[in-house]
Order: structure tokens, then C-alpha cells, then sequence
């Protein structure tokens, strides 16, 4: 029989939390560049769900909101919605995150309240983001919307934060229960990691905030109140609460959020390049609480060799425990998460523009970032790629990361060759057509989602080709006159040579578009043209120049 019980009990007296979670993060006026307010999300959840693009032409869609706006809501029933674009998990009705006509943008992050469990309200988190998208003209606005519905309805399961941003500056409301409080942000950069962050710092807040914290014991009379400390739940805890809290991930990656944002608004004006890039961070320097420095060099934990040689590869248990429970290994949780039950599974990066240049543009990306690439889209936009709007484009992309798990440093350079050049021209051509008609942005728009689509199957390809230039080799070096090795040239295709020495030129050469390949590496330097090499020395292979000069052969024989 299962001690359930028994692990229950471990649980609770250890107040083990969630790990899992959602990143923020924003720059506006001053500290963007031409004074944009730039805001991206990662969206992390179960990782066998998948995400998808939606869109929202400003109308009612009775068959899948049926009477959403009705009873408490009824306030907003029949009032003119404002068209926008999002993205949701497939199993929601509303969106994780977007931005409006009126360049609003909003992203939610769960963050449990205080009051979640003694009083649940009628309305889920997600909720919170479609009455935003449809009805609010500013980022003000749409923090009084928040405000004034969930003091009515409160939250049915886990409190939120919300991090909403227009043309001129960005507000964050941090909503426990019935209770909520907001900060507003202008000319600086900011993140949020699903723990409350707002203090005693507040802008607005709401009017029984202090009044019921007192009558619920939890401060005295006259006591000056600080939402964090107050008003946290038992979920993502705060530092203070938080037993680890060198270790637990909302607060890693707040901070490293909060470090990067600094850094880019430091070296610069920040982009909407520079916010991508931040949705792609992964473990850098991590340091123990003995002082001992870990090295990940931008790799995902599952790829790190502290991850395989401390815990080998987490996945056998030497001897049986002799303890009721199992204990599990530390999981360093980055910005861009990439593990086996959740992920990043879908981001964006918002534009509202500037006061000058307002602005709605959402750069969506389904997938994990580091192994997928935004596409540009807009509130106004007729139609969306049927790839992105459906299941298509989610599970390309889920089907590259999971064939690159656990071996980043071998498939993320093959992937990132492609996807880095395509966000490239697509922020290129955005440049070049900024202020330019819906007709345009919807054809930008379906021509930038097609074309990804078709690199994604190509690096696939990539990967298996990659795969089989290991593993054919592996299995027929018996047919070669010397053992044949893997090298990797800088600056060349990828290649495999015969040589029983160290490599000291290029294996392969282009001259006049034409491939020449020197297998023998001796002092006379023949390169011979890659067909009569191929029939001296008995192997096949594909060369694709317009996919980056990758270039495989294998042994027949």
C-alpha cells in the first residue's frame, strides 16, 4: 500500500511550493528605444498542453463565451469591444497574454494571494485578461477594470498579477483575493516573476486594504501595511516567506530578470531585439549556498553537465530509499524553462509605441524560445496563419525541442543558425514598413508565419541529418582505410573527413558554387571535386547550400 499519507504529511511540514511559472518583463519611455514601451511574457505551464495564436475582431462570439458577460458582469454587456490578438493554451477560452487596438497590452502571472483559500471568488485569472483586451483604452484603465471586477468576483483559484502597458507607461496590479494593490512605471525597466514585489510603494490600491489586513489579525492598529509581507499566499512565496529562498524560482528569476533589464538599459536604449533575447535566457552563473560558483553558460539545466555527472541524469535510484518518500534533486529554474513536465511553452514581446508613434504590435512565439521564432502580428489583422491559430506551428516546434532535449550544445547551434537570421529580416522589414496600412501588416504577417514554418521543417531535417552523420559513421568505420572523426570547422558547413591526425585546413571548400573535399589532409593539399571523391573513397552526400552549406556524406559499403 501507498503511504500517501505519509508524503502528504512530508509535504506540507516542508511547505515544498510550485516551481513552475511565468516571467515578465518591461521597458518604457525613456529607457526604450524611440521611447516605445516594450513588454515580453513567457508563458510557462504543463508542458503537454500546447499554445496557439487568437484573435479577437472587437465582436461577440456567443458560441464560446456563452454568457460570460452577464450577472456580475453584466456592466459590460453590449458595451464596444476593442479588437485585439493573443495567445492562449488550447484548453483555455481566454488568452494568456496580448495587446489591443488601443495598444494595450496585458500579461498575467500567477501569484497567489492570501485570501485564495479562505474566501474564493467566481472568476479565474485568465478572465482578467479578456475584460482588459476588449474594453480598455490605456494601461491605467485597464488596472481599474481589474480592480473593480475582482473586488466584486475575487479569484476562484489563484490570485494574479498583472503587468499591462500602453503608449506612455506601464502599471502592475498585484490582486490577492478581493484585495489588490498597483504601481505604475514610467521612463525604467522592470520584471516580475509571479511573486508580489510591491511594498509599501504603491500607486492605487484598494480602499479597505489596510482596514481589512487589521480585521483579519494580520497587522496592528496604526501599523504601516506592506502588500508583499501581508497580503503573499503559501504558493509562490516571497523571499521572506520562502524557505530556501537562494533557490526557489520565483525569486531566482525575478532577480535575474530584474539584472538583465538593467544591463540592457545600460549598454543602450532597449529593443524589441534585446526583449527576445531576453525571453531566451537560460542558467549563467549560479552560486551554491557554500559559495561554489556553477558554471551553465547559457545552458538548460536538463543539458548541463552538473545536471548528468551530480545526478546522473537524474533518472536511476541506486539503492532503494529508507524513507517513506522519494527525495528529488534541486531544479535551478531559469527564465526560459525547458524541462520534461513544464516549459516555456509560448512568449511575446508587446510594442504599444510611444506617445508620439502609438503602436499595437504582438511578436508571437509558440514554443520553447530557444528553439522557435517570433511573428509579427497585429490587433487589426482580418485572418491568422491557420499553422499558428490551430495545433500545426505548436507541435513543429515542440517536436525540435524535444528532439534537442537534454543535448542543447549539439542541435541549438543548427536551430539557431535559421531562426536568428528570420527574426532578423522580419525586425528589418517591420522597421521599413512602420506605419504602413492593415493590409499590409495582415500579408507581413502570413508571409512571415509561412515562411517559419517551412524553416522549421527544415532545420528537423537538419537535426536528423546531424544524427545520422554520428551514427552511420559509428557503425561503419570498418570500411574506411583510417578511423573517420566528426569535425566541426568554424565558418564552414558541417563535415566528416578521413584523417588520422589533426585537421588542419577546411575538409571542404566551395569554389565557383562547386564543392571540393580533401580527405587525405597530406602536404600536397588536393581537393578533389565532391563527385570523384565520393566514387574513390565509396560514400554518398547531400549538399544544401541554401540552408546554410551543410553538408553530410556517409559510407555505402
Amino acid at each position: 500500500m501507498y503511504k500517501t499519507a505519509g508524503i502528504m504529511s512530508y509535504l506540507n511540514n516542508n511547505r515544498i511550493i510550485n516551481r513552475a511559472g511565468c516571467t515578465v518583463a518591461f521597458s518604457t519611455g525613456t529607457a526604450s528605444k524611440n521611447g516605445e514601451t516594450l513588454v515580453v511574457k513567457n508563458g510557462d505551464i504543463d508542458s503537454h498542453w500546447y499554445m496557439q495564436m487568437v484573435l479577437s475582431n472587437g465582436t461577440s462570439s456567443a458560441a464560446s463565451e456563452g454568457d460570460f458577460y452577464s450577472g456580475p458582469l453584466a456592466q459590460f454587456s453590449g458595451k464596444k469591444r476593442i479588437p485585439w490578438v493573443g495567445q492562449r493554451c488550447m484548453s483555455y477560452w481566454a488568452p494568456h497574454m496580448g495587446i489591443n487596438d488601443a495598444g494595450v497590452s496585458i500579461s498575467l502571472l500567477a501569484s497567489p494571494g492570501r485570501e485564495d483559500k479562505e474566501n474564493p471568488g467566481i472568476l479565474g485569472g485568465f478572465d482578467y485578461n479578456r475584460i482588459v483586451l476588449d474594453f480598455a483604452s490605456s494601461a491605467r484603465e485597464g488596472v481599474e477594470l481589474i480592480a473593480g471586477t475582482a473586488e466584486k468576483c475575487g479569484f476562484a483559484e489563484t490570485s494574479m498579477s498583472y503587468v499591462i502597458g500602453d503608449s506612455e507607461e506601464v502599471w502592475l496590479i498585484e490582486a490577492s483575493g478581493y484585495h489588490w494593490a498597483a504601481k505604475r512605471y514610467r521612463d525604467q525597466v522592470g520584471a516580475h516573476a509571479n511573486s508580489y514585489i510591491i511594498e509599501t510603494d504603491w500607486d492605487l490600491c484598494s480602499a479597505d486594504l489596510e482596514e481589512y489586513a487589521f480585521s483579519k489579525g494580520w497587522i496592528g492598529r496604526g501599523e504601516q501595511l506592506n502588500f508583499r509581507d501581508v497580503y503573499s499566499g503559501s504558493g509562490y512565496l516571497h523571499k521572506h516567506q520562502a524557505p530556501r529562498p537562494d533557490i526557489f524560482s520565483s525569486i531566482v528569476r525575478q532577480h535575474r530578470a530584474d539584472e538583465l533589464m538593467q544591463s540592457k538599459a545600460a549598454a543602450g536604449p532597449v529593443t524589441v531585439a534585446d526583449m527576445m533575447e531576453v525571453s531566451r535566457d537560460q542558467l549563467d552563473v549560479f552560486v551554491l549556498p557554500d559559495g561554489s560558483r556553477l558554471e551553465f553558460n547559457q545552458t538548460p539545466w536538463h543539458s548541463t553537465s552538473f545536471f548528468r555527472d551530480e545526478f546522473d541524469g537524474g533518472e536511476w535510484l541506486d539503492d532503494m530509499p529508507k524513507e517513506g518518500f522519494l527525495r528529488s534533486p534541486v531544479f535551478i529554474r531559469q527564465i526560459c524553462c525547458d524541462t520534461a513536465y513544464e516549459k516555456t511553452l509560448g512568449s511575446a514581446v508587446f510594442n504599444s509605441g510611444s506617445k508620439d508613434r502609438p503602436a499595437g504590435i504582438m511578436y508571437g512565439l509558440v514554443g520553447v524560445p530557444t528553439f522557435s521564432a517570433y511573428v509579427p502580428y497585429f490587433p487589426g489583422m482580418k485572418e491568422l496563419h491557420p499553422a499558428f491559430s490551430g495545433i500545426e506551428a505548436a507541435r513543429l516546434f515542440e517536436e525540435i525541442d524535444l528532439h534537442a532535449f537534454g543535448k542543447y550544445q549539439e542541435f541549438h547551434p543548427i536551430a539557431e543558425q535559421a531562426f536568428s537570421l528570420f527574426e532578423s529580416e522580419v525586425l528589418v522589414a517591420m522597421d521599413a514598413a512602420a506605419g504602413g496600412n492593415s493590409q499590409t501588416s495582415d500579408s507581413m504577417s502570413f508571409a512571415s508565419a509561412d515562411k517559419l514554418i517551412g524553416l522549421g521543417r527544415q532545420v528537423l531535417d537538419k537535426f536528423w541529418l546531424y544524427d545520422l552523420r554520428i551514427r552511420e559513421w559509428g557503425r561503419k568505420r570498418q570500411s574506411a582505410d583510417r578511423v573517420p572523426e566528426i569535425y566541426t570547422i568554424v565558418g564552414q558547413p558541417f563535415c566528416i573527413g578521413f584523417t588520422g591526425g589533426q585537421v588542419v585546413r577546411p575538409v571542404a571548400v566551395r569554389k565557383d558554387g562547386e564543392l571540393f573535399i580533401d580527405l587525405e589532409q597530406g602536404p600536397d593539399e588536393v581537393y578533389l571535386p565532391v563527385k570523384a571523391a565520393s566514387e574513390k573513397y565509396n560514400f554518398e552526400w547531400t549538399d544544401l547550400p541554401d540552408t546554410g552549406d551543410l553538408f553530410i556524406y556517409k559510407n555505402i559499403s
